[in-house]
């Protein structure tokens, strides 16, 4: 069921192609954040708790990837974008990654 659900909730993500796409993935370890254009299927930017160097996986650590996003994006000119949170529920480390980029002056 949860693969026809990821399957329904990516047909409306890809209705909009004039945006980048920020997808994450969460697992035990670490937290993992791709920047994508879909319309050259290319990665634009990503980061990870685990590039970082990070060994706890918390809010804190949600919060210093999102600053060190923050900071590959600015240097990229990126700020306009759209979530794709995969399968994952918008609650904990995932919502404090979004929280935190919208404290950055980052649109969803």
């Amino acid at each position: 069921m949860t693969k026809i659900k990821k399957i329904a909730s990516k047909k409306k993500l890809y209705r909009n192609k004039n945006k980048f796409r920020m997808t994450v993935f969460r697992s035990n370890t670490g937290l993992y954040v791709q920047v994508i254009d879909d319309n050259k299927n290319v990665t634009l930017a990503s980061s990870s708790t685990k590039s970082l160097g990070l060994k706890l996986n918390n809010m804190k650590s949600a919060e210093l990837l999102a600053e060190n996003l923050s900071d590959v994006l600015k240097q990229k000119n990126i700020t306009d974008f759209y979530f794709d949170r995969n399968k994952f529920p918008f609650k904990g480390r995932i919502k404090k990654l979004v929280d935190s980029l919208r404290e950055f002056g980052f649109k969803f």
